[in-house]
């Protein structure tokens, strides 16, 4: 089935929306400068001439224009978010024809630390497994699908996630949905954290019953000397008295005061954004236990997060007042106006301390989860996989790399059935050894991670991928490729040896950066050791000697191969993995065709 039909309509119904509503939102904004000005003109005149009538007459020109107002800035929400449902069909139907750039490549993701295969199965980075999935709006949501990535979960996690993956993947309105609210929002990397951080600190005011009665009092006290001013019982030195009294108790609490609103204010339309996220997710109905549950966790009593998140917004919206001055010097030196937010956001920091951490873990993981039931819908000849009770079991039948186009790719089939074994791999120079390596780790790793595979069957034992592929020297580090090498083998040795945990490795033309009587007599003691402790994996190998291994360990190795047809000095590569020892190669052929003579 072909989906491109599905995002073309789609973009079409969208641009047809956002057209629409920009013609409205240009109509609107002339008519707010003709009102604007035609009420100045008209209320002039009438002011000149009729004296105060024209001061009253402006009054239904303003009323009328904070309505205007009201209705062009809905009209540009509703266009921004046509806008953003557009570009997101022209990204999926970019993203079919894999063009995925658009996309966040998580480079800045990827762990600094030596990571298992992070970086020999390109997760992340441009051009990245990562890139191909992403469809986060939160820089939470692109730490989750990261981290779903970097370490394989357990068989029941696995089981949830694929269920809730499976249902998320026909609900196309509900996802763009999500996904057009989401980047309505300019996020900050530090506003989910600087958040968090706030409402898991301590408290500045609330505590303090000097501050709290003070915030009470003081304005009853300048409210009730106003009053007494106005009609003529007190002097205006009353009030002058208690607004010298509120601007020494600004100064008193200014710096916690100056914090809060550091953290809150100002941040209305980000905070509005994840209530409708919220919103939007609490809203839904779903059918997996997994999503469920984290509508479960969602819910604070009678109240719901998306609710708390609105009294969140309302309470740091009263705290953005600094912009316009004269409302900031009436209601703040006359009523300690962010003093008493500032209190009020406290004690609704105190009642969801413990809650708000959670909430957005659940954002992040719906934005994971988006992602994935995203590709699935993307790729519907993709498969879920199945999980093998027991260690160690592997069949994938017409596995295919997924960053491959269908055009181009060219699946094969994996079959090791109920034991530890390691299959050598030999073949000529492009004939596809390690496109085949990287094949199966990615397809693991994501299988590992509940997204379904690019396969037409997979099923696997839970194992954690170890891969030694790329091996790059470091000046700063003053370690030679070679040695780099080695170390990322030390590592697979040593966590095979140790034993805690399944184990499937990935080693591509191992020992490369050594003479050949080295490379084959390390690669024999290499993969002796392995055998020593049932090591189970694939190793590539340009070594033909190394494959009579097989015949001394016929039940713990296989020789696999990737052959190369060379036809009247032209090479034809079918990459097609066969059973056997490859005879064919073409090295001298290539750096003849590369111009190098002598040959």
């Amino acid at each position: 089935m072909s989906i491109h039909p599905i995002y073309e309509k789609r973009l079409h119904q969208f641009q047809q929306e956002r057209n629409a509503l920009e013609k409205r939102n240009n109509l609107l904004t002339y008519i707010r400068l003709a009102l604007f000005l035609g009420g100045l003109a008209i209320s002039g005149y009438l002011f000149k001439n009729y004296g105060l009538l024209g001061f009253y007459a402006f009054i239904p020109f303003v009323i009328l224009f904070i309505f205007i107002v009201r209705w062009h800035d809905q009209i540009k929400a509703k266009f921004d978010y046509y806008d953003k449902l557009s570009l997101i069909n022209q990204q999926e139907l970019a993203a079919l024809d894999y063009e995925y750039s658009a996309f966040k490549d998580g480079a800045d993701l990827l762990p600094t630390s030596n990571h298992a295969y992070a970086e020999d199965l390109d997760l992340f980075g441009e051009g990245s497994i990562y890139q191909y999935l992403n469809r986060t709006t939160l820089t939470i949501g692109e730490k989750c699908l990261a981290d779903w990535l970097l370490a394989p979960s357990d068989q029941t996690t696995i089981l949830a996630r694929q269920a809730a993956i499976a249902e998320l993947k026909d609900k196309i309105d509900w996802r763009q949905d999500w996904r057009a609210k989401g980047l309505q929002m300019e996020e900050k990397a530090t506003d989910i954290p600087n958040l968090i951080n706030w409402i898991k600190k301590g408290f500045l005011l609330k505590d303090s019953p000097f501050i709290t009665i003070g915030s009470l009092v003081l304005p009853i006290l300048m409210g009730v000397a106003l009053l007494l001013t106005l009609f003529g019982i007190v002097t205006y030195f009353v009030p002058l008295f208690f607004w010298f009294i509120n601007l020494a108790f600004i100064r008193f609490t200014q710096q916690e005061t100056t914090h809060i609103i550091a953290q809150t204010a100002n941040k209305s339309k980000v905070i509005s954004t994840y209530q409708d996220l919220f919103e939007c997710f609490e809203k839904e109905t779903f059918q997996s236990k997994q999503l469920q549950q984290l509508q479960q966790e969602l819910q604070v009593g009678a109240s719901t997060a998306s609710q708390e998140i609105k009294r969140l917004k309302q309470l740091s919206a009263n705290l953005n007042i600094r912009g316009n001055l004269l409302a900031f010097l009436v209601l703040n030196t006359f009523f300690l106006w962010e003093l008493i937010f500032c209190i009020k956001l406290e004690k609704w920091k105190e009642q969801m301390q413990r809650e708000m951490d959670r909430w957005f873990q659940v954002l992040g993981e719906v934005e994971a989860f988006n992602s994935f039931a995203n590709n699935y819908f993307n790729n519907p000849n993709w498969v879920m996989p199945e999980i093998a009770p027991h260690f160690f079991q592997l069949e994938a039948i017409q596995c295919g790399h997924p960053l491959l186009s269908p055009k181009v790719r060219i699946s094969n089939d994996l079959h090791i059935p109920n034991q530890q074994k390691i299959i050598l791999i030999t073949g000529s120079n492009m004939a596809g050894k390690s496109t085949f390596l990287r094949t199966i780790g990615i397809n693991l790793v994501l299988a590992f991670a509940g997204s379904p595979v690019c396969a037409k069957q997979f099923n696997s034992s839970i194992v954690t991928v170890y891969s030694s592929m790329r091996a790059k020297d470091s000046l700063m580090d003053s370690a030679s490729s070679f040695f780099a090498e080695l170390s990322g083998l030390k590592r697979t040795i040593d966590v095979v040896e140790e034993g805690e945990i399944p184990v499937f490795f990935l080693l591509d033309e191992i020992l490369k950066g050594t003479n050949s009587k080295d490379r084959h007599q390390g690669s024999v003691a290499l993969i002796r050791q392995l055998l020593k402790h049932n090591g189970v994996g694939l190793v590539s190998t340009h070594d033909l000697a190394l494959c009579d291994m097989a015949n001394r360990f016929p039940k713990q190795i296989e020789n696999w191969c990737f052959e190369v047809l060379i036809k009247d000095e032209e090479m034809i590569f079918d990459y097609t993995i066969k059973p056997g020892i490859c005879r064919s190669m073409n090295a001298t052929l290539l750096m003849k065709q590369m111009g190098i003579e002598g040959l």
